[in-house]
């Protein structure tokens, strides 16, 4: 399978503009033969996590707002999977959502953020709360007919594996999708990050960044897409990036070390219920 990172943010113009942006990008992954595109955190959302300040009204939406109403249609018109996120505001509570729209433009994935950095530049309580939503998996059929299970996280929740990664690979999750923020010079430690949690869980990880600094807040970084034995397959600061998975290195990854280690989720919950102090 084929899938596209597509780094960069729609933040400016009117509503047709910015469709017509994401139309034109989507097409062009489309005609490289990508299956699935994958855009940065909020990517329709200027960054207003800069200052403890009052939340913005209009960073929000409710169910079928504007901005997934823009995603589901360019998922449509351009006939691809697309994964975008908003600020979903439902019964009073904020959450920043990541959604999957299949080709039809309908949304069969959701991944609620779980773990809110709160430091200058991302004091991300102050405009959404962390969700209580257990990580899922989806699946889905690449161009060749091919199934893939597929997880997503957001930013921050990267470095808690444990509640996320792990998770994802242990229902079946062969390929995890990672929309971040994050400012460029901390690559070198996503990077690790993201090695290890392919490695450990035997999955592809693709990660695609917010492309540029943005209100006083040096956002940045490149592209990632590392294999499930651990090897970085790309690295690049290219508005699309399209790379190719392959199933069999997947399986391979499994059949050997550590991929072949056993999952013990029964031992891991008594565990953690018992854990109540931040690491």
């Amino acid at each position: 399978m084929k899938v596209a990172l597509l780094r960069e943010v729609f933040v400016n113009g009117e509503q047709s503009d910015i469709l017509n942006s994401l139309v034109a990008y989507c097409g062009q992954a489309k005609a490289q033969g990508a299956t699935l595109v994958v855009l940065p955190e909020l990517a329709l959302n200027s960054w207003a996590p800069i200052a403890t300040q009052v939340q913005r009204e209009e960073d929000a939406e409710t169910e079928n707002g504007w901005r997934q109403a823009l995603f589901a249609r360019a998922a449509k018109d351009s006939g691809v999977y697309l994964l975008g996120g908003v600020i979903l505001l439902k019964e009073g509570v904020r959450n920043n959502v990541t959604m999957l729209w299949n080709p039809e433009g309908e949304v069969v994935y959701r991944y609620h953020k779980l773990h809110l950095p709160n430091e200058p530049g991302f004091y991300e309580p102050a405009h959404y709360d962390p969700a209580s939503v257990c990580p899922g998996v989806v699946s889905l059929k690449d161009n060749n007919d091919e199934t893939w299970v597929i997880g997503a996280q957001v930013c921050s929740d990267i470095m808690r594996p444990h509640g996320t990664s792990s998770v994802q690979a242990a229902l079946g999750a062969q390929l995890i999708l990672a929309p971040r923020a994050t400012e460029a010079d901390t690559v070198d430690i996503w990077r690790t990050v993201m090695t290890a949690n392919a490695l450990t869980s035997a999955v592809y990880v693709l990660s695609v960044p917010r492309p540029r600094p943005e209100n006083e807040v040096p956002l940045g970084g490149p592209s990632i897409v590392i294999a499930p034995n651990g090897k970085v397959l790309a690295e690049s600061e290219e508005t699309l990036l399209v790379v190719g998975v392959e199933m069999e290195a997947v399986k391979s990854a499994r059949k050997g070390y550590p991929g072949y280690l056993t999952v013990r989720p029964e031992l891991y919950a008594k565990s953690w219920a018992g854990a109540t102090q931040t690491i």
